[in-house]
């Protein structure tokens, strides 16, 4: 029988040839997107300087300015609050600075509450100052200071003006254009916060309050009494309120009792020092 001789194929283990890649749909679009992004960011960074130097030189210039007040009469003229502000047709508006100019027509112009400028593109300049309007004075050092709603001495005068007088608070620091809300002094600082308080709380009641006496603290005294008399010092009823404390609550008491209990006509001392001790004790005619 014949014999059969087999022969092992040897396997080709060659790597198979690699065909060369050909550029895609998707690789030629993002090439295209990034050269169009390296062309066009340098133009917009040039445009956004352009508009930002022509904005600043050329565009958005002043030319028409509108002053407007929170109540009359007038107590400066429009050319006085322009020129202590430094504001004039022409400037520009994104450079001008409104902080500095609000700051410097404030400090110029004592009679001021405040001023709040406001930019009205393309080319206005609203500026709304803040009158001054008093709301009580202080005697102090043989003069009157006039201070206005927002806590500022805005006026002086020799003799006693018609509205709430303040008494019993020398202030050293008193000057026209300055503050009236706080004092380095312990004592002074207690009493102004004392006046303030009390103030406000007079005003929401409406009480003709003419004077307060706060020389001593631990007994204040409110002078009640019609606003003819009080420009020639005369107040009707004296309210002793002893110390600061409890103060709503004995000026409704106080209230109530002028209201039901004192004649027209009377004139006396009202003690409510404490919720308590309350009494009436009518001058003797």
């Amino acid at each position: 029988m014949p014999q059969i001789h087999s022969r092992s194929r040897r396997r080709s283990h060659s790597r198979p040839r690699t065909r060369k890649q050909e550029p895609t749909r998707s690789n030629t679009r993002r090439r295209v997107k990034q050269n169009n992004i390296l062309y066009i960011l340098p133009v917009c960074v040039m445009a956004i300087v352009l508009i930002a130097v022509l904005s600043s030189t050329v565009f958005f210039n002043a030319k028409t300015i509108v002053v407007t007040a929170s109540s009359s009469p007038e107590l400066y003229t429009d050319e006085e609050i322009l020129e202590a502000g430094g504001i004039e047709t022409g400037v520009n508006l994104m450079r001008f600075d409104i902080s500095r100019a609000e700051a410097e027509i404030t400090e110029k112009l004592v009679k001021l509450d405040g001023v709040e400028i406001k930019r009205v593109f393309p080319s206005t300049l609203e500026v709304n100052v803040i009158n001054g309007e008093r709301i009580l004075s202080v005697l102090s050092g043989g003069e009157y200071w006039g201070v206005s709603g927002g806590h500022r001495v805005i006026n002086t005068l020799p003799t006693r003006p018609t509205g709430l007088v303040i008494t019993g608070l020398e202030l050293e620091e008193l000057y026209l254009g300055g503050a009236f809300k706080s004092s380095d002094d312990a004592t002074t600082g207690e009493k102004l916060r004392i006046v303030l308080a009390l103030y406000e709380l007079v005003a929401q009641r409406e009480m003709p309050i003419t004077r307060i006496d706060i020389t001593n603290r631990f007994e204040v005294v409110l002078f009640y009494g019609e606003e003819a008399a009080s420009a020639v010092g005369g107040e009707r009823i004296e309210i002793r309120m002893g110390s600061a404390t409890q103060l709503p609550q004995k000026l409704t008491i106080a209230q109530a009792i002028i209201d039901e209990q004192i004649a027209p006509n009377e004139s006396g001392v009202l003690r409510v020092s404490s919720l308590s001790r309350v009494g009436f004790f009518p001058n003797l005619q």
